[in-house]
């Protein structure tokens, strides 16, 4: 009997002490670190960061997406979306930690200002040279409708001659010269409209400042 119970202890220990070990390797985990330590282990702590009241609804502020000198760009908890706040409207919470500086805010929106105004002068220098290759292209256009008319001109001048004004040649003359008569028509309607495109184009260059 005693033999049995000797080897039961003699079985028994060795789990004990190795159950030991790891009991005392997650007590040592789990206790703090002391100051000499590399290493620290901090406990996760919600920091409260207070409430927005917005257009009759309180939300809850659950954490800070960006800010500025001017604003604080939070989210709300449970996904409600979130906003830009203020610095001078914040709730106490992150007033202490964003507060309102009027010098960093005046420096920020004097930088906001010459940005703005730097990208207004880029989209009016765009919008310039887009209008300045429109007006091109329309007096291009112009041109080439011209030069073609001046052709055709010629080439009604001889017809006319051949024909004495339409009255007599062939019949193959006389159809030809309607349709150079009926093409300058066209010619000359087409070019007003481009004209016409052109005023437009010009008045839109002088409304850019």
């Amino acid at each position: 009997m005693k033999t049995k119970l000797h080897r039961h202890l003699l079985f028994a220990l060795p789990l004990l002490a190795a159950a030991n070990a790891l009991c005392a390797d997650a007590v040592s985990a789990l206790a703090p670190v002391s100051s000499g330590s590399s290493v620290a282990v901090a406990p996760a702590i919600h920091k409260d960061l207070g409430c927005d009241i917005h257009d009759g609804k309180t939300n809850k502020i659950a954490r800070v997406l960006n800010a500025d000198p001017l604003n604080v760009y939070v989210l709300y908890e449970g996904g409600k979306g979130g906003r830009k706040i203020s610095r001078l409207e914040l709730p106490p919470q992150l007033a202490a930690t964003y507060p309102y500086e009027p010098d960093k805010a005046a420096a920020f929106l004097e930088q906001q200002a010459r940005v703005n105004e730097a990208r207004q002068r880029a989209y009016r220098e765009s919008l310039r040279n887009s209008l300045k290759q429109k007006e091109q292209q329309l007096l291009a256009e112009i041109a080439a409708l011209d030069s073609q008319n001046v052709l055709d001109q010629k080439e009604r001048t001889t017809l006319n001659q051949i024909t004495n004004g339409g009255r007599r040649g062939g019949g193959g003359r006389l159809v030809r010269l309607e349709q150079l008569q009926d093409k300058r028509l066209r010619l000359e309607k087409r070019v007003e409209e481009l004209k016409l495109q052109v005023a437009q184009v010009r008045a839109q260059m002088d409304r850019v400042p």
